[in-house]
């Protein structure tokens, strides 16, 4: 994720690779995913990734919960642009 990008911004562009890889046959699994999604967020996140990890059990996680739970922590309490 890049320091200007909102969250949704960078969610489309993960979106679009991870279509691309399916249709290559490569196929990651939910808890993956969202490992993957909350390591490659920025520095402004790390509360609610901490937060995340210690709440809630990201294996098992579906990846819309953890996508409306990121987007909520941007618009209330990122002012990033």
């Amino acid at each position: 994720m890049e320091n200007d990008e909102r969250f949704i911004e960078y969610y489309t562009r993960l979106n679009l690779i991870m279509n691309s890889l399916w249709e290559y046959g490569i196929v990651y699994n939910t808890g993956k995913i969202n490992s993957k999604i909350l390591r490659s967020l920025t520095s402004a996140y790390h509360q609610k990734v901490v937060t995340i990890l210690d709440v809630y059990n990201v294996n098992s996680m579906h990846i819309e919960e953890l996508i409306e739970i990121l987007q909520t922590y941007e618009l209330s309490y990122l002012d990033i642009f």
